[in-house]
């Protein structure tokens, strides 16, 4: 890793691409409250701490870590650059993002990675607070398992939203989004504190009975003809797409010694949120499976049995979609 240096905009894809391996840029945006030298140090201090422990990321393809007090906006500039939506960040009323690592490439040699960092999280980093560790280490990790991955199943293009009517592309985007959360949680766990933990564990149980209480709300809002199918849909896909991602990570905060069953029930405890426990049992199941192979020794489809499952989530709040080639439909139960 080289020292971190300063670039006037982060918006220099150009630069970016014209980089070289371990070529690796550390900027602080104007106003960040976080100092990019000081957060180089605190990165040079967590990866030698995860070598220590016999941990090594392939971050091969990172060129750029950017510390922005506007997260949102520099993540939308940036998507638009890459061609892709302008989603931003993901928002729940239980948790925000505070990170997002973006990637592009066609092979090995043009692959990039970027991190785009909250500078509230990158100052905790030089602070060395575990919980911003474990962000950053987070992120890390989806640089790596995106390279590794990708270096298997080909460099697709940047993940697109799928149009709405699309059911296999959302099926299969959500899945992968899944696996994605999983394994970049699964390096981050190994540095979190026990109360970083605990913490963890009462979030995952608040953000399923959040958005579980909220997608029924809707579905009720539906039948009462107060919102329209179309907007039910769309609301639905995002937050069940949300959902998902905190399902990955949350299988990540599960100790190795709990076994599905007792782990879904501590996701799921009662009531209406018992119909997701044989949800949640299936996802850890696909998603341990996978973990438990070299990437190279995956399946062709390896990602099948998730996207059934996430037909299953939405299924759970009472959505049905139905296609049959080019026709598609939404059933609301």
């Amino acid at each position: 890793m080289e020292p971190p240096r300063t670039i006037e905009t982060a918006e220099c894809k150009a630069w970016v691409d014209a980089s070289g391996p371990g070529d690796l840029t550390i900027c602080s945006e104007k106003g960040a409250r976080a100092d990019s030298v000081e957060f180089g140090e605190a990165l040079s201090r967590l990866v030698n701490r995860m070598q220590a422990q016999g941990l090594f990321l392939n971050l091969r393809s990172l060129r750029m870590i950017l510390l922005t007090p506007e997260l949102g906006s520099r993540v939308r500039d940036w998507q638009r650059k890459l061609g892709l939506p302008e989603a931003g960040i993901s928002e729940q009323p239980e948790a925000g993002g505070v990170a997002k690592t973006l990637t592009w490439g066609t092979n090995e040699v043009s692959a990039r990675a970027i991190v785009l960092l909250s500078d509230l999280i990158g100052g905790a980093a030089i602070a060395d607070n575990s919980l911003a560790n474990s962000v950053v280490i987070h992120e890390l990790g989806h640089v790596a398992d995106y390279f590794e991955r990708h270096r298997i199943t080909g460099f697709p293009q940047p993940a697109q939203w799928p149009m709405n009517t699309d059911w296999p592309g959302i099926r299969a985007f959500i899945a992968d989004v899944a696996w994605s959360e999983y394994a970049a949680e699964s390096v981050a766990v190994l540095h979190m504190s026990a109360k970083d933990m605990r913490d963890f564990q009462a979030n995952d149980l608040a953000y399923l009975e959040g958005v579980n209480t909220r997608s029924r709300q809707l579905v009720e809002a539906h039948k009462a003809k107060q919102i329209s199918l179309l907007s039910l849909w769309n609301t639905s896909i995002t937050n069940i797409c949300n959902l998902f991602a905190n399902f990955g990570r949350a299988a990540a905060h599960l100790p190795s010694e709990t076994d599905l069953v007792s782990g879904s029930m501590n996701l799921a405890p009662s009531g209406e949120m018992a119909c997701w426990r044989p949800i949640i049992e299936k996802l850890c199941s696909e998603l341990n499976g996978l973990r438990a192979l070299d990437y190279a020794d995956w399946p062709t489809s390896h990602f099948a049995g998730i996207e059934e499952i996430v037909e299953s989530g939405f299924q759970a709040v009472g959505l049905f979609p139905i296609c049959n080639g080019k026709n598609f439909a939404v059933a609301v139960k």
